[in-house]
């Protein structure tokens, strides 16, 4: 037996990469098998550490093996120990490049962490087994340990603890997650580190090793971007919607590759969370979830261990390989569920898995239980035009795209960067800041102008020609229009539009127009009332309005645009030279962003407009006596319907001309533009209308129900021809007793609908 051992040593010692086997350390023939701190170590009856002062000291042995594989001995602790001084055992394989400046592998620390002996895996540190706090807490200790490695990637820790004396303490063993991250073992490891107090304070025992031969794995084809698509996320796994539902946070995925794939070294990040995948093989339709397996899931689900905890917060989310290359990516916010009280907790996100790239494309599961792990399912999601969702500028100009952009080409896609305009002596620059934003920057060398232009003035950012999103989703748009944004003077904006008493479940908004010649900033704007003092901002930081531009600003501007069909010229192409250009650009968010609310009431009040310096822009005297009296004796008083500016004075006001409320848009002179007053008769049901229109037009007319919320409504009716003066009752009553929007659509012979919307108690 000591002739084998010899020869052995003598393999490892020449460099030869002998495949490992049983084999027993007594440390009684020296070091010669060993590599590394040889003058720190006093070998001997055990091997005893001898430090010349303060430091991390090591040995170690090369060899090949494979799992299963198991590791044992013994060491001998003269102090108590701590985050300084601890010892330590590692195994990895050499042969595996982590990225993290290191190999894979695992290490067994003893005391390091709350005294425990703990078992973790390398080089991320994630905690696969541990003893029970406070094992180590003990002037001195002897610890028989052990460590196994199943052939189903289980890591299992055991301990006897004794006094110096031997007399037995504590015994016990942990089972870990399973890890299959390591593919083979090189390389075993053991050394301390310790304080200047502590150089001669440890001595390990007899070592033993054993692991099995390394095979030859047939050559399998490496998973690439496309062959998963992420389906469904549950970040928040409480409080459970039922006791049958998800145990834990969990993400789902589907193969969609056509052949046998293999998944090595691949990482999950959710925010700033990473997890690194155990490898596995990845089979064609298969249904697969990231989730811990430690968890109480269904026999028949694919787990892919990780122990996921997911934020709740807004975060961006990514699948990548061992190259660090995106396999795919997205995002996770409390917004995306509908209705809002999903985002509380239990409730999961699922997409269309070709779609799932795009941000809107994610909707609360809809499944009784909150989630569906292991079973596609997802709501149907309407098309929508690629394009601009958002700009902003202050020092540079941020893009944000309505879908992903594709990622691995050039930072600059999809601008046309030999056309951008420039000047001398200065360059432009381009960030990505993630999928969906772009940030572009001039920098000039004298560290003169922050932008190729004069303050207040436009530029052109020229666009590729066919530009696609990562989801085939077609650019919509030429060019990018921004400039240098300045802050506005007195005169150069106005109030154009107001909604002061809404429609229930909605907010109040006010369009700004910009009179002027030169790019305007809207971040430093507050609204104003000389009555209460009460100061609130406009607009969102980075939000700009160009000469001739219209924008409407409010709380909530998503439920706006649901409810008043006018659109938004803000984020629409919309009188521009080339065909699909944007002519205007929108803000941050979505079109008119804000975080506050306007300081009037349902009555009116008097609206200033102010810099943060303030001096007043515009001012605005609103009030029910602006409505005709036909609209102000009615029911609503005006509810829902919006005032626009007539002339220069604050008190130049008239009722909107084309609709109840025309957020975003100027409106321009139609011969055949409909003109008429809707109005309600009677509140109660069933609810009656009076209305006086064109009278040289035919008109039809439609009804339906619709949430307050915006949620759900009914079909329209059937268009019913009505004269343009008359009265008329409610005739299809709502699906069920509430609260109830009832919508009203008039269309004319010629030009376009007027729409009006009631609430009626039913």
């Amino acid at each position: 037996m000591k002739r084998i051992l010899v020869w052995g040593f003598a393999l490892l010692v020449s460099g030869l990469r002998a495949q490992w086997g049983p084999w027993t350390e007594e440390w009684t023939q020296g070091l010669g098998a060993w590599r590394g701190d040889t003058a720190a170590f006093a070998p001997g009856e055990g091997l005893r550490l001898n430090a010349p002062g303060a430091g991390t000291y090591a040995l170690w042995r090369d060899g090949r093996g494979a799992r299963p594989a198991v590791a044992s001995g013994r060491i001998r602790l003269d102090f108590n120990p701590s985050s300084v001084n601890f010892a330590f055992a590692e195994l990895f394989d050499t042969t595996a490049w982590t990225g993290f400046g290191s190999s894979a592998g695992y290490r067994l620390e003893f005391g390091r962490t709350n005294d425990q002996l703990r078992l973790l895996r390398i080089p991320d540190g994630l905690v696969l087994a541990a003893s029970p706090s406070g094992l180590l807490d003990r002037t001195a200790s002897l610890v028989d340990w052990s460590w196994a490695w199943d052939s189903l990637a289980g890591h299992r820790v055991a301990w006897v603890l004794r006094d110096t004396l031997g007399t037995v303490l504590d015994s016990g063993a942990a089972w870990g997650n399973a890890d299959s991250s390591v593919a083979s073992l090189g390389r075993i490891r053991l050394g301390a580190t310790v304080t200047a107090t502590r150089v001669r304070g440890l001595r390990w025992g007899p070592h033993r090793f054993a692991a099995s031969e390394i095979r030859k794995v047939p050559v399998r084809r490496l998973a690439r971007r496309g062959d998963v698509a992420v389906t469904e996320i549950l970040v928040d796994s409480e409080p459970r919607v039922s006791w049958r539902s998800a145990p834990g946070d969990f993400v789902e995925l589907r193969v969609n590759a056509d052949s046998v794939c293999w998944a090595s070294g691949w990482t999950f990040w959710h925010g700033s969370g990473r997890w690194t995948l155990p490898d596995r093989m990845l089979y064609p339709g298969e249904i697969v979830v990231l989730a811990d397996e430690r968890m109480a899931w269904p026999d028949s689900l694919r787990v892919w261990n990780a122990p996921l905890a997911l934020s709740a917060s807004p975060a961006f989310w990514s699948l990548r390989d061992a190259s660090d290359s995106v396999v795919a990516w997205g995002r996770t916010q409390p917004d995306m569920h509908q209705p809002a009280e999903k985002s509380l907790g239990g409730w999961s996100l699922e997409a269309d898995p070709d779609r799932s790239e795009l941000p809107r494309a994610w909707q609360s599961a809809r499944s009784a239980l909150g989630s569906s792990p292991g079973w596609i399912e997802f709501a149907p999601v309407e098309p929508r035009r690629g394009g601009i969702l958002g700009l902003r500028a202050d020092r540079g100009l941020i893009v944000d795209w309505r879908h992903p952009l594709p990622l691995g080409g050039s930072m600059w896609y999809p601008f046309d960067s030999a056309g951008l305009p420039r000047r001398p002596g200065g360059r432009w620059s381009v960030e990505r800041l993630h999928s969906e934003a772009t940030r572009l920057t001039w920098s000039s060398d004298n560290a003169g102008l922050g932008w190729p232009c004069a303050p207040g003035e436009v530029l052109e950012l020229p666009l590729r020609s066919g530009w696609m999103h990562a989801d085939g989703t077609p650019g919509d748009c030429t060019r990018v229009i921004a400039g240098w944004p300045v802050p506005p003077d007195s005169g150069e904006l106005q109030i154009s539009e107001v909604l002061f008493n809404p429609l229930p479940g909605e907010g109040r908004f006010t369009e700004l127009r910009n009179l002027g010649g030169r790019v305007v900033d809207l971040s430093g704007l507050f609204w104003a009332t000389a009555d209460s003092g009460v100061w609130r901002r406009a607009a969102v930081a980075g939000s700009y309005l160009l000469p001739g531009g219209v924008v409407f600003v409010g709380a909530d501007p998503a439920a706006l645009l649901k409810r008043y069909p006018g659109g938004d010229s803000a984020a629409g192409p919309r009188g521009a030279p080339r065909p699909g250009a944007w002519d205007r650009p929108a803000v941050p968010g979505g079109p008119g962003a804000t975080n506050q609310a306007l300081p009037i009431s349902d009555e009116g009040g008097r609206l200033e407009l102010r810099r943060a310096d303030a001096a007043l822009l515009d001012v605005a005297r609103l009030g029910p006596e602006h409505f005709p009296p036909s609209v102000r004796e009615s029911p609503g008083k005006g509810e829902g319907m919006s005032l626009e500016r007539r002339g220069p004075g604050p008190e130049d006001w008239g009722i909107a001309r084309e609709d109840s409320a025309t957020p975003g848009r100027w409106p321009e002179a139609r011969s055949n533009a409909p003109q008429g007053r809707v109005y309600l008769l009677e509140r109660r049901w069933p609810p009656a209308l009076g209305w006086d229109l064109e009278p040289n037009q035919a008109w039809l007319l439609e009804t339906r129900w619709a949430d307050p919320e915006g949620r759900w409504a009914t079909e329209w009716s059937d268009p019913a021809p009505v004269p343009p003066q008359t009265a008329w009752e409610a005739r299809d009553e709502p699906p069920h007793r509430g609260v109830w929007l009832w919508e009203i659509r008039f269309t004319p012979s010629e030009g376009g609908p007027l729409r009006r919307s009631f609430p009626i108690s039913y």
